[in-house]
């Protein structure tokens, strides 16, 4: 396949007006192939597909549902929105429920949807006193021999594991569990933050929320990770976050360590109603998800539509790639995907100006 007279994203460096060649789903060669007939892009801006390492649900289905008919509405469904590749998230749940969740995921055989690269278990790590829309009930310390028999029911597909470091175990918990570690739904104060760096913590699970607002005499989680030499999620949906907050993360630690997601829930490309996350009443209005106290629920959007929002923040297209594409591949220790380069995956998102998705490919086939 040949996809002509395009504005690529060129080796996570530059948009260039090029030709791409594919052949057996990857990117035989980038360059002028003037001679050859091809799929003519008409200067739309090709860029890779994008990477979503946080997502419980969509279309009315969640992991947490346990069913391979989840899997396949879910990465459908994500696929439509630009996403070719994922990590299925988890929730804070019974242990049981998370056996079943994990091996749930592991045994998907996904054919027609994004690609699943593992799994985000986000849960039961975490602290009850900022969980969020987590249920409390099933929050526990980090347990070394638990998540092995977790990591064993996933067949060892757990990329991501989001963690409390406060809680006493932690710090070794991280040295010693063998997969990438995110701080999330945490109160641990910046000096514990900083100690879970030094034993390798990797990144922040949707920093800002689910941790207490940075202090001027107690930075938290919010201002150690904003100047740590970390990775962070950010849901960029004007809800979660106020776009002034997300300009100024941006502008502190740049698009090669921010991570956009969607944390999108059940109700993502459905309409307004009553849902439930995590066995709690959810109610979506105006496409803004709460539980009964009042609590955001993970959201209703894709990074696609995620995309134009920091567009309009004025931050620079190049940087709101990184963010969705080789960000989120390079903190997983990924080189074949969230890139345009000779011999990456074909795994391509076609937009116009403005970010305003028309098509997407994945392995160099259309969907």
């Amino acid at each position: 396949m040949l996809l002509k007279n395009a504005n690529v994203f060129v080796n996570d460096s530059h948009f260039e007006k090029t030709d791409l060649l594919i052949e057996n789903g990857k990117i035989a060669k980038i360059g002028n192939f003037s001679e050859m007939e091809g799929i003519d892009l008409l200067g739309k801006m090709l860029i890779p597909g994008l990477i979503d390492i946080h997502n419980h649900g969509r279309e009315g289905s969640d992991y947490s549902d346990a069913t391979p008919e989840v899997i396949e509405i879910i990465t459908k469904s994500q696929l439509k929105q630009g996403i070719t590749s994922l990590l299925a998230t988890t929730i804070t749940q019974s242990k049981e429920n998370i056996f079943k969740m994990l091996k749930n995921i592991a045994k998907a055989n996904v054919k027609d949807g994004a690609e699943i690269l593992g799994i985000n278990l986000e849960g039961p790590f975490i602290s009850a006193k900022v969980c969020g829309a987590q249920p409390m009930e099933y929050c526990i310390a980090p347990d070394l021999e638990l998540f092995a028999r977790f990591q064993e029911a996933a067949e060892g597909k757990i990329k991501l594991v989001t963690v409390a470091p406060e809680y006493e175990g932690a710090l070794d918990f991280i040295k010693k569990c063998g997969a990438y570690v995110s701080a999330g739904h945490t109160g641990a104060t910046s000096v514990r933050f900083n100690e879970a760096l030094s034993c390798g913590l990797r990144s922040v699970t949707h920093l800002f929320n689910g941790m207490p607002p940075m202090h001027h005499r107690e930075p938290g989680v919010v201002g150690a990770a904003l100047l740590g030499d970390n990775y962070a999620e950010i849901i960029c949906d004007y809800v979660h976050i106020a776009p002034a907050i997300i300009t100024l993360a941006y502008k502190l630690k740049g698009a090669k360590r921010l991570i956009m997601i969607s944390d999108s829930m059940r109700a993502a490309g459905l309409s307004d109603g009553t849902y439930y996350v995590g066995g709690a009443e959810t109610i979506v209005k105006d496409g803004v998800a709460r539980l009964k106290n009042g609590a955001l629920a993970g959201s209703t959007c894709s990074i696609s539509q995620n995309m134009r929002r920091l567009w309009l923040l004025g931050i620079p297209p190049e940087d709101i790639i990184r963010m969705c594409t080789s960000t989120p591949a390079t903190m997983l220790g990924i080189n074949h995907k969230g890139i345009i380069a000779e011999g990456a995956d074909a795994d391509l998102v076609v937009m116009e100006y403005g970010f305003d998705l028309k098509e997407v490919y994945k392995a160099g086939k259309k969907i």
